[in-house]
């Protein structure tokens, strides 16, 4: 592993008490200078143009939007700042359109002291760190079932969560009433659900990743 070289942080994470317990694990490294942190893609689209770091910690969903669109057009206005994401979602879509991007770094929230260290002295070198860490019969997380649906049934979940019966589904889409309770079936199936309400649940997912 090289040595790690003089760096200036910023992290973006909603959640206080994790950015504070970064901050725990790396404010007495000396090559580490730390510049702060935000809350939203706002304040840190703000505070990376005024602060200019070279390494940016993001998480990837935010309160105001998705933290890859963060990340991409950050590194479009400056093209040398590194980028690794510190996030809950461990799935392999989310890291492979990460990879795809040229983002240096995917890491889960678990990850400790030793390995983000190791990390930024990876991509430091222009190099990619990945905790690929997901067996592939392991079972697929929220975000790869909700990827693996058809159009048709994305749209018969939305309208589900509108309150919409069997009946009017079939109506509004133009189809027979068994062929959406056979959808129905199929996607609860899919998506390992038992009942239509934590289906429901599932709908400002999918409104998030069709933005």
């Amino acid at each position: 592993m090289p040595e790690l070289k003089p760096v200036r942080i910023f992290h973006i994470d909603d959640h206080l008490l994790f950015t504070q317990g970064v901050y725990s694990l790396l404010y007495d490294v000396p090559e580490i200078t730390w510049l702060g942190s935000a809350t939203n893609i706002q304040q840190g689209l703000q505070g990376c143009r005024v602060l200019q770091p070279d390494l940016l910690l993001l998480d990837y969903f935010l309160p105001d939007g998705n933290g890859l669109d963060l990340a991409k057009q950050l590194m479009q206005e400056d093209p040398s700042l590194h980028v690794i994401f510190l996030t809950m979602e461990n799935s392999r879509s989310i890291m492979q359109q990460c990879k795809d991007m040229g983002i240096g770094g995917y890491l889960l929230k678990s990850t400790g002291r030793t390995e983000l260290l190791d990390a930024i002295k990876t991509v430091q070198q222009r190099q990619q760190y990945y905790m690929w860490r997901q067996p592939d019969n392991l079972p697929l997380s929220e975000h790869d079932k909700l990827q693996r649906l058809s159009k048709r049934e994305r749209e018969i979940v939305l309208l589900v969560c509108e309150g919409l019966t069997t009946a009017e589904i079939a109506d509004k889409l133009s189809l027979s009433q068994l062929t959406v309770s056979t959808h129905r079936k199929n996607l609860l199936r899919k998506l390992d659900l038992k009942n239509a309400a934590q289906l429901a649940m599932l709908a400002t997912r999918i409104k998030e990743m069709d933005r």
